[in-house]
């Protein structure tokens, strides 16, 4: 994780994580969440020839400007935006 990044709570992050960015799809670097991102846990299907499968990914809602802190009502709202929190 890079510096002042925020990953939500039960969250998975490996080296081998998919990482990608919930509004346009771009995939980061494995492993890695970029600098000021708020990023939470999901998971993605993946096809296999006995089926489809969930796999785990790590999803960046937002990327917080420069100078911009997380505070708890900022990240609460971000989630809320994103249909992750009530």
């Amino acid at each position: 994780m890079r510096r002042g990044a925020k990953l939500g709570a039960g969250a998975i992050l490996t080296a081998s994580t998919h990482v990608f960015d919930a509004n346009t799809g771009e995939e980061y670097s494995r492993g890695e969440i970029p600098e000021r991102a708020v990023a939470v846990g999901s998971s993605r299907v993946k096809s296999f020839p006995g089926g489809d499968y969930a796999m785990p990914c790590v999803l960046v809602l937002r990327i917080l400007p420069e100078g911009e802190i997380h505070d708890k009502l900022a990240l609460n709202d971000i989630l809320r935006e994103h249909g992750v929190a009530p």
